[in-house]
């Protein structure tokens, strides 16, 4: 590969087209582009020369090759238009100008590392455009020899642009904050469980509503992390037929089957009203599902107070009006 590598610097050693005007020994005009005999090329190693020199020029990613020193030899158009400058006043030129001066030191190291290492030699830091833009690369360098320059160490560098991937996963970051702190916040018990049950992310409401605090993919507390769990008329409910196991099955739940009552390990009933969501993948697979319990306890003691209340209320009217009628 390295062989191949330094062979393909030879068409700026045969072209006659005097492009750029500089001129050989023999007073003919040279150029640094792609030599012309190449393009009709007349064996199969000006084709295999040719076809790599295409690759390197169109490839999508940015390829820059220093020297020890850390000057530009070659960069392809991807590259020049990372940097934001034609190829032509790039090649040449420090590298390092292109660096940040912030990050200056850290392409001074990894020139140093490039000198001492035959494994690949990787740095992120950040480059700076002709119009100013700040991007943040990683440098993937590897030695090369060049047989066109008496076998010096050249050092070819893959450029990957981060900036845009950096400025998604900041996004994801703040998006994931917002979404726990709107999960700690929400007044209700909220807690996910994976595709299997097992208990993934929980709140505080969740803790107090259960008494206790199940740990990550528990297996003794799938599906829900309370004690025991019954249903309404007061029968035992296994976990995995209580509502969440059921919406992870794929089934429908009507609004009667939301109703249950969670039990702690101290003894102590919440009635709780659930609404399990399903969560799917791209392909409509279910993978996990979020549910809120809403605590319900204090609500329906309130109910009971109110009904016996009226009916108190009623059973009173009802004994004055007989003993009006009696008199």
């Amino acid at each position: 590969m390295n062989k191949t590598k330094g062979v393909a610097r030879a068409p700026r050693k045969f072209s006659s087209d005097g492009a750029d005007g500089t001129v050989s020994k023999n007073g003919a005009p040279i150029q640094s582009a792609a030599a012309t005999v190449f393009k009709h090329p007349k064996t199969e190693l000006d084709a295999a020369i040719q076809r790599y020199v295409d690759l390197f020029d169109f490839a999508p990613i940015a390829y820059v090759t220093f020297d020890r020193v850390g000057r530009i030899e070659e960069i392809n158009l991807a590259a020049g238009q990372l940097l934001g400058a034609r190829r032509d006043r790039l090649v040449g030129g420090p590298f390092a100008l292109h660096v940040t001066r912030e990050d200056a030191s850290l392409f001074l190291s990894h020139l140093l590392r490039c000198r001492s290492s035959d494994s690949r030699v990787e740095t992120e830091l950040r480059l700076k455009k002709r119009n100013g833009e700040i991007i943040l690369a990683h440098l993937t360098s590897s030695s090369t020899t060049s047989t066109m320059r008496d076998g010096a160490l050249l050092y070819q560098t893959a450029i990957v642009d981060l900036t845009e991937r950096k400025r998604a996963e900041k996004a994801i970051r703040q998006s994931e904050l917002r979404y726990r702190t709107l999960f700690d916040l929400v007044p209700v018990a909220v807690y996910t469980c994976d595709a299997e049950g097992l208990i993934q992310e929980f709140n505080q409401r969740a803790v107090e509503l259960w008494g206790r605090e199940p740990g990550k993919d528990d297996p003794t507390a799938r599906f829900c992390g309370s004690f025991k769990m019954f249903y309404p008329d007061g029968r035992p409910m296994p976990h995995d037929k209580c509502p969440m196991a059921r919406a992870l099955r794929g089934e429908k739940l009507q609004a009667s089957d939301l109703e249950i009552v969670v039990e702690q390990s101290s003894g102590a009933r919440r009635n709780v009203l659930v609404s399990p969501s399903v969560l799917k993948n791209e392909r409509g697979k279910i993978i996990g599902a979020i549910n809120c319990v809403h605590d319900m306890t204090e609500r329906n003691r309130t109910e009971n107070a109110l009904r016996e209340s009226e009916e108190r209320y009623r059973a009173i009217v009802s004994q004055s009006t007989v003993g009006m009628g009696a008199q």
